[in-house]
C-alpha cells in the first residue's frame, strides 16, 4: 500500500469514527435511563476525540511526506460513504440486544484494523503512535461495556445470540463493501455524466446547424425572387 493509501486510510478512519459519536450521541437521546445514556454520551466523546486525533495525524503525515489530493474529512460524508443512513440512527432501527451486537463486533472490527493498519505502521513518528495506542485502549474499553451486554444475552438465549452475531457479521460485511464501492459508483456516476453532456453537445449543434442551412436556403430563395 502507498502512503497517499495510507494517509487516505486513516482519513477513513475520522470519518469512521466520527459517524460513530453521532450514533452514540443519538443513542444517549433515546436511552431509557441516564446511566445508560451517561455511558454513551462517554462513549461518543471518546469517538469525538479519536477522529480529531485521526485528522490531525493524517495531516501531519501529508505534510511530512509531502502528499497532496487526500481526502477531505468532510461531514456530508457520513451521507456519502452510507456509515450514518439518513433514513434514521441504528439505535431507532436496532433493538437494543442488537444495538450491542452491533458495537461489540464493529468495535472489535476497528481494534484489528489499528493493530494491522496504523499501530505497526513505519508512516508515523513515535508520538502519533501512542497516540494511536491510546485510542486502542479506549476502544477495549467500549468492547468490554458492549461484551458485558452481548455476555448476558449469549448466557440467556444462545440461540438469540447466535442469529444476533450472524446478522451483525453480514451487516457489516455489506457496510464495508458498500464504502469500497463508493468510489467505482462515483467514477462510473462522472463518466455516465460526461457521455449525456457530450451527446447533449452534439444534440445543440446540430440544431445549429439546421438552422443555419435553413437560413441559407431561404436566403437562397430570396436572391432568386430579386433576380426575376
Amino acid at each position: 500500500m502507498s502512503k497517499k493509501k495510507k494517509i487516505n486510510a486513516i482519513t477513513e478512519f475520522a470519518l469512521a469514527e466520527f459517524g460513530s459519536a453521532v450514533e452514540m450521541l443519538q443513542a444517549a437521546k433515546l436511552a431509557p435511563d441516564t446511566k445508560m445514556a451517561a455511558g454513551f454520551i462517554d462513549h461518543a466523546v471518546d469517538e469525538y476525540r479519536h477522529a480529531n486525533e485521526f485528522r490531525k495525524i493524517s495531516s501531519a503525515a501529508a505534510q511530512r511526506e509531502n502528499i497532496s489530493g487526500l481526502r477531505q474529512l468532510l461531514s456530508r460524508n457520513l451521507l456519502d460513504k452510507r456509515i450514518v443512513d439518513p433514513n434514521g440512527f441504528l439505535f431507532e432501527k436496532f433493538s437494543f440486544d442488537r444495538f450491542c451486537f452491533f458495537v461489540f463486533l464493529n468495535e472489535t472490527f476497528a481494534m484489528r484494523h489499528f493493530a494491522t493498519t496504523i499501530i505497526k505502521d513505519n508512516l508515523l513518528t513515535p508520538e502519533e503512535k501512542n497516540i494511536v495506542a491510546e485510542i486502542a485502549r479506549d476502544e477495549e474499553k467500549h468492547i468490554h461495556h458492549a461484551g458485558k451486554f452481548v455476555a448476558k444475552i449469549q448466557k440467556s438465549d444462545p440461540f438469540k445470540s447466535r442469529r444476533l452475531m450472524l446478522l451483525e457479521r453480514a451487516f457489516l460485511f455489506k457496510r464495508n463493501l458498500q464504502s469500497r464501492t463508493t468510489k467505482i459508483n462515483q467514477i462510473l456516476s462522472t463518466i455516465v455524466l460526461c457521455f449525456s453532456l457530450f451527446i447533449f453537445a452534439l444534440f445543440l449543434k446540430t440544431i445549429n446547424l439546421r438552422r443555419k442551412f435553413d437560413t441559407t436556403d431561404d436566403e437562397v430563395f430570396k436572391n432568386q425572387g430579386n433576380l426575376f
